[in-house]
């Protein structure tokens, strides 16, 4: 699996969870212009790796809503995180956190419909 702008370095898939650790390059196109002299990558960016990497556990792809979505420290260049994906309520909740050992990145639910 690739997706633009970032690095996938391990991942592990189970039944209803997924695990990836991932590397976001200093030159990611997701930092240009966000914000100049201190960049960080957008939340926006995030819910779209989310969906991307959430493909081997997804039959349907229609997001209805994003529910409690947080940000609690900003993503910089050359970082190391992971994500962990876990599908549950039929298949209509897909709960995300990224992550690294020093806590949380960010964490919210798509909700799909």
């Amino acid at each position: 699996m690739t997706i633009s702008g970032v690095e996938i370095l391990k991942q592990e898939i189970g039944e209803f969870e997924l695990l990836y650790m991932l590397h976001v390059p200093v030159d990611s196109i997701y930092f240009k212009g966000h914000f100049p002299g201190r960049p960080i990558l957008p939340g926006v960016t995030q819910v779209d790796w989310v969906v991307s990497l959430s493909q081997p556990l997804l039959v349907v792809d229609a997001i209805k809503s994003l529910e409690r979505v947080k940000f609690m420290r900003p993503i910089r260049p050359n970082s190391n995180v992971s994500v962990k994906l876990t599908l549950s309520n039929e298949g209509r909740r897909l709960s995300y956190r990224f992550f690294d050992n020093a806590g949380d990145y960010s964490s919210g639910h798509l909700i799909f419909g």
